[in-house]
């Protein structure tokens, strides 16, 4: 709707995540990223009316959900507070289509009000819709953009509304404990010290040369799409108690195993990603009451030896995440500028976020007359190739949003439950180190041992490995059997250049119980003294030319090798063979 001056109630900077979000959807407009959706089915005798006065009254009681944004012509955008703001509940009845048809043009509901977002200087930036399934069946569907609300306020403005609802429906007034406005946090930002952060994160992410890429291979499509796997039973109960005996957080140890598979996939001992800091300072008063986006996104950088024990190296993560937890109000694209990256270049592709909060009080405790609440998961776009939400109650919940551009469903459902057999893992053994954790489910081992590595067959023993290869180069000898940049050597010409060396072996007393020592780099010189040494009957040494001369000449010792085929370049560090 338009803002006038008589109808401003106040003017408020950005919080450190509101400016980001802000960022990436003035950058992509129209690409859905940074809208949430909740759905929730609606069971009994709904009164429609009392339902959409109390969304009313929650707008009217949050600032936040009265807010709008402005940037053009302004050196820093703000964000503006209406007085007053009406909101409104579009319906649809779909009594008469059968269940089929009503899922499919839910789905398709949903997917359209997603894909439409929001224009960020256009209030409310939220919609409510209400469809009615059956006579005392109801979907409703809340959509909003994530630049207003983080998941600890969502249930707060639902609890919110089903108190209203409930007395608006027995014609009372509701009862609901006094607010405090967004604004007083964004000013609590304000009198922070960003010197001290910047000081702090330079030297944390001092040498970081870019995210740590979650290698699966290629996307299978386009869109975002969910994967989700579950700890149940004793295994959650036990990976519980564990964290609690240890002195732990849940979040801590699912940090310390996201760090520990992103090592992994990408073959390194240090890794950076982000996650999801709450926020929420508990020197504000009121905080974790308050109505807003409060959370930050700030990257996360382990160091992930595999010698560590499990117990000691998550204690180091925990105490690192707490001095990082002090300088959580800097804004993403701050530290960004004080990592050092060239512009353009992401501190994460991958964002963790543990949920540890209750995921909805509203529906578990409120008595709503004649009427049951049931929600479903929550849809959200993220802006980054892949987002991991974690939650430890009764049971591990691990769920993936991912952009199909860069993972495949396959690859992130493998991902995820070889996090969860990490998990598992650690809990069963906090004394063994890293490197010793198995990530490997019964059916993906027994798929390793007792399918992919199945390749038992008859070994003709009386013929050597030369000898093999003499049938294939006679067999084919034009077939290609080395590269080297574009030099091509073939099957045939290999054989001649072995039998060449072979024969000069020979000469000098190559044959049976003798050793000769090879050392040569990496070429088609090697392989081919390699076969020339078996044919010559002799037995081969390996001598890398890397390793210390005082290191080649024991080997050559020790082995009592007679023979030696090298370089003129490389015969300097190797002493004369006995």
């Amino acid at each position: 709707m338009p803002v006038g001056p008589g109808s401003i109630q106040d003017i408020w900077p950005l919080s450190p995540l509101q400016e980001e979000i802000l960022f990436h959807t003035l950058a992509a407009p129209g690409s859905g990223a940074h809208v949430v959706q909740s759905r929730f089915t609606l069971s009994g005798r709904l009164d429609a009316d009392a339902f959409e006065r109390a969304w009313q009254g929650a707008v009217d009681r949050h600032a936040v959900l009265r807010t709008a944004f402005a940037w053009e012509d302004l050196e820093e955008p703000v964000q503006v507070v209406l007085r007053s703001l009406p909101v409104a509940v579009a319906h649809q009845d779909w009594r008469g289509l059968p269940p089929v048809e009503q899922r499919e043009r839910m789905a398709e509901l949903l997917r359209r009000d997603r894909e439409r977002g929001f224009d960020p200087a256009r209030a409310p930036l939220m919609r409510l819709q209400l469809v009615r399934l059956a006579d005392e069946v109801h979907e409703f569907v809340w959509t909003r953009h994530h630049v207003l609300l983080d998941g600890w306020s969502d249930p707060l403005v639902f609890g919110d509304v089903v108190a209203l609802y409930v007395a608006g429906v027995r014609g009372e007034e509701a009862q609901l404990p006094p607010t405090r406005p967004y604004g007083d946090y964004v000013a609590w930002i304000g009198r922070r010290d960003m010197a001290a952060a910047e000081a702090f994160w330079r030297g944390e992410l001092r040498g970081v040369e870019g995210p740590t890429r979650l290698e699966l291979g290629p996307g299978d499509g386009r869109g975002y799409a969910g994967e989700e796997v579950r700890l149940v039973g004793p295994a959650a109960a036990a990976l519980s108690a564990w964290i609690r005996r240890a002195g732990l957080t849940p979040g801590t140890v699912v940090h310390g195993a996201w760090a520990l598979l992103l090592a992994r996939c990408a073959g390194t001992d240090g890794v950076v990603f982000g996650s999801v800091a709450s926020g929420r300072p508990a020197e504000l008063e009121g905080a974790d009451r308050m109505v807003g986006l409060f959370i930050n996104t700030l990257p996360v950088r382990l160091r992930v030896p595999e010698g560590e024990r499990v117990e000691a190296w998550l204690r180091g993560v925990q105490a690192s995440q707490a001095r990082s937890r002090e300088w959580e109000h800097a804004s993403p694209a701050r530290v960004r500028a004080w990592s050092g990256l060239a512009p353009g270049t992401p501190l994460w592709e991958s964002l963790l976020v543990f949920q540890n909060y209750p995921v909805d009080p509203a529906l578990r405790s409120a008595t709503v007359p004649g009427l049951r609440l049931e929600r479903g998961p929550d849809a959200e776009q993220p802006g980054y190739p892949l987002m991991l939400s974690a939650s430890l109650g009764d049971e591990l919940v691990l769920r993936a949003t991912f952009d199909r551009a860069h993972f495949s469903a396959a690859a992130v459902r493998r991902a995820l439950g070889h996090l969860r057999a990490l998990l598992r893992a650690m809990a069963a053994g906090p004394e063994r180190r890293l490197g010793e954790l198995e990530m490997l489910d019964a059916e993906e081992r027994a798929q390793l041992v007792a399918g992919w590595n199945a390749t038992a067959a008859p070994y003709p023993r009386e013929r050597c490995l030369h000898e093999r290869f003499e049938e294939q180069a006679a067999a084919d000898p034009g077939a290609v059997a080395l590269l080297r940049g574009e030099e091509r050597i073939t099957r045939g010409e290999l054989d001649r250049r072995a039998n060449r060396l072979a024969h000069h072996l020979r000469a000098l007393g190559a044959g049976p119980e003798v050793r000769v020592g090879v050392c040569l780099e990496r070429s088609p010189e090697s392989v081919a003294a390699v076969l020339a040494v078996l044919k010559a009957g002799a037995a081969y040494v390996p001598l890398d030319p890397d390793y210390p001369a005082e290191r080649l000449e024991h080997v050559l010792r020790d082995s009592g090798a007679r023979l030696l085929v090298t370089t003129g370049a490389l015969a300097g560090r190797v002493g004369a063979p006995g």
